[in-house]
């Protein structure tokens, strides 16, 4: 039971058919066209890429320093305990001099 499309069926739908086909060639044109000018615009240049490297050093650089910095302020708050600690002990041992 084939459904027949009269000649009147077939040319009252053509026109809508062309509008429909006329609005997707459009929409795939100016998608290949945003694909197209995109892909420029991903492709990093050499010029970038030795931008991209220069910038990853420099936060290497950047990253060793604070490390070290790190490290110094650690050491500097052991040698300042350790001070303190050995005053107090002095003064303990002057403290208790003067007792006996």
């Amino acid at each position: 039971m084939e459904k027949t499309r009269s000649l009147e069926d077939i040319q009252s739908s053509t026109p809508q058919t062309a509008i429909r086909c006329a609005k997707v060639a459009i929409l795939l044109s100016s998608l290949k066209h945003s694909l197209t000018s995109s892909n420029n615009c991903l492709i990093p240049s050499k010029e970038e890429d030795e931008k991209a490297k220069m910038v990853k050093l420099e936060l290497l650089r950047e990253k060793e320093k604070n490390n070290k910095l790190k490290v110094n302020a650690v050491m500097d708050l052991f040698l300042q305990i350790l001070m303190m600690l050995l005053l107090w002990t002095l003064w303990l041992l002057i403290a208790a001099e003067f007792c006996y």
